[in-house]
């Protein structure tokens, strides 16, 4: 009786498990810049986003579209987190020796571009994102989606 008990206790323990287990959920922004107030924005004057809740989120995955009619040479690309949406830092990464630096990607561009970053924003609660153009004029447009992953 003893070993049917614990051999019924043992099957149990697996199932159990997996039903704690949150599955991951993405919540997709509706239209391009709809949550970011990024829609075709002027890269001349370094754009940011608006913040983005991404409170209880493990990851948040930003696609970038560029359109260049203008002189652009690179897209540049920043982000901040903040608690309150008054005082903002920069998010940074460690690198594997230990040294601390900015997440600062530059990617070379054509006439389009786009492009998808994912941010490590567990911990955080609002992400804003800012862009920059070496070079950029009015011409030259960028639209930020994000995605925002929860769980995993």
């Amino acid at each position: 009786m003893k070993k049917l008990l614990l051999l019924l206790c043992l099957s149990l323990v697996p199932a159990t498990a997996l039903a704690q287990r949150a599955q991951p959920v993405v919540v997709s922004n509706p239209e391009p810049g709809t949550d970011t107030g990024l829609a075709l924005a002027d890269l001349s004057t370094s754009p940011t986003s608006d913040s983005i809740l991404v409170d209880q989120y493990a990851l948040l995955k930003i696609q970038t579209r560029f359109v260049g009619g203008g002189a652009a040479t690179d897209v540049g690309f920043t982000c901040e987190e903040s608690d309150d949406k008054v005082t903002w830092s920069i998010i940074t990464k460690t690198a594997p020796d230990g040294t601390v630096t900015v997440f600062h990607p530059v990617y070379t561009t054509g006439a389009t571009l786009n492009f998808t970053i994912r941010l490590d924003v567990t911990g955080f609660v609002y992400v804003r994102c800012t862009y920059s153009g070496t070079g950029a004029t009015g011409d030259d447009k960028v639209t930020m989606v994000g995605r925002r992953i929860r769980g995993i």
